[in-house]
């Protein structure tokens, strides 16, 4: 859209794009089935966060996660699902609490997984990340975590496509509070 807004101000007509995406049906089935073995059953609404970033500058503090994570679970009585690559499979540890209605994805499904996983999830809290894409393409909501005082790197660029989703923008990562999260999250929930 933003990049449309330069076609229209030379004045040439801008349909609305239409995505044809795959329907990961045995995928989704797949990863169902993962959760299933892991307590959250496939009529259950849980949420899928993705607290990792490639970027520095991008990434919400662990301890956050972590504290949003148990509000989530504890407080809302909502199962967590986390998602990674391999990669952050040993920080794991450090951002998700031992806690019943927390399950560990990270680094154990594949890309067509995810797709088959987001496609199910009530929503998707991360900051500024493929998955949040992947999500968005699938129609589920997602809240977005952008910390950058510069338009050019924030949400009105970057942000999830279409409707239904949730942003919360700050000069830094580090002025987003949990409980500006955790409110946005009852919201987006509701």
């Amino acid at each position: 859209e933003y990049n449309l807004d330069l076609v229209r101000a030379l004045g040439f007509p801008v349909g609305t794009p239409q995505w044809v995406v795959p329907r990961f049906d045995r995928e989704r089935a797949e990863v169902l089935q993962l959760l299933e073995r892991q307590g959250v059953r496939p009529v259950d609404r849980f949420v899928v966060i993705h607290p990792w970033s490639s970027n520095p500058v991008k990434q919400w503090p662990p301890d956050r996660y972590r504290r949003l994570i148990q509000e989530v679970t504890e407080r809302l009585k909502i199962p967590v699902v986390a998602i990674g690559g391999t990669e952050e499979t040993a920080r794991a540890r450090t951002v998700l609490p031992q806690a019943k209605g927390v399950v560990d994805l990270t680094g154990q499904i594949s890309l067509r997984q995810l797709a088959g996983l987001l496609k199910s999830a009530a929503l998707l809290v991360s900051s500024d990340s493929g998955p949040v894409h992947l999500a968005a393409a699938f129609r589920t909501k997602t809240l977005v975590l952008f910390g950058t005082p510069n338009p050019a790197t924030g949400p009105m660029r970057w942000g999830p496509w279409g409707e239904g989703h949730a942003v919360i923008w700050k000069p830094s990562m580090g002025e987003i509070a949990v409980d500006d999260v955790v409110q946005a999250l009852e919201r987006q929930l509701a």
